[in-house]
C-alpha cells in the first residue's frame, strides 16, 4: 500500500496549495512569464498567454509579485494527477465531474488515506452526501482558507462531515495556521 493521502476538493480550493505549505516551500509553482523562481510551472497557461481562468499573464505577474511580499506564491492549476512526497493532488474536476469519480475511486488504491478538502469562503458543496463511505480508507476533512473574509468555517466543517469526514482541521496555507495539528495526523495516516 502507498503512504500518500489523496487530496480531493473543488478546483480553487487549496490542494496544492496546501501540499506546497506542508513541503515548506514559500514559492509555490506558477506559470507567469518575467518571474524568476526555481521549480516553475507551465501548466495552465496556453499559448496566446492567457491562463484557462482567462486572466492574462501580466495580471498573473502582477499578482505573483504582490504576494511575494507575503512569502508564499499563488499556485497555479492542477491538470492530471499529481504524484508529490506523501501526497496525490488531483484536479478539481475529479470531484466537479461525476463521470470522472471512477478515477478518484481508482487512485484511492494507491492512496493510504483521503482528505476531502473545503474552502472556507465557499458555502457550496460539490460532495456527495456520504461520499467517504465509497472508500475504504481512512478519511478526514480539511477546511482551507480560514484567513480570507469572508471565511465560514462552520458551514465547511458541515459539508465535509456530510461528506463523511471523521475528523476535521482547519488551515490556511497563506500565514501556516493550523499547519502543524495536520502534518502531525497526516503522519499518523501515512503509515
Amino acid at each position: 500500500m502507498s503512504s500518500r493521502v489523496l487530496l480531493i476538493g473543488r478546483s480553487g480550493c487549496g490542494k496544492t496549495s496546501l501540499i506546497y505549505r506542508i513541503h515548506g516551500k514559500a514559492d509555490a509553482p506558477d506559470s507567469q512569464e518575467g518571474v524568476s523562481q526555481e521549480g516553475v510551472s507551465q501548466e495552465g497557461v496556453s499559448q496566446e498567454g492567457v491562463s484557462q481562468e482567462g486572466v492574462s499573464q501580466a495580471d498573473l505577474s502582477r499578482e505573483v509579485i504582490n504576494n511575494s511580499q507575503s512569502g508564499f506564491h499563488k499556485v497555479n492549476k492542477t491538470q492530471a494527477a499529481v504524484y508529490h512526497p506523501g501526497f496525490i493532488d488531483v484536479p478539481g474536476e475529479y470531484l466537479e465531474v461525476r463521470s470522472l469519480y471512477r478515477a478518484l475511486i481508482m487512485l484511492t488504491c494507491e492512496s493510504s488515506a483521503i482528505a476531502l478538502l473545503q474552502a472556507a469562503n465557499d458555502p457550496q458543496s460539490l460532495y456527495p452526501s456520504g461520499l467517504a463511505r465509497t472508500f475504504d480508507k481512512p478519511v478526514i476533512g480539511i477546511v482551507t482558507k480560514t484567513d480570507l473574509n469572508p471565511a465560514d468555517p462552520v458551514r465547511a466543517t458541515e459539508i465535509l462531515r456530510e461528506a463523511g469526514a471523521k475528523e476535521v482541521f482547519y488551515t490556511s496555507a497563506l500565514n501556516n495556521e493550523g499547519m502543524d495539528d495536520l502534518i502531525k495526523h497526516l503522519d499518523l495516516l501515512r503509515v
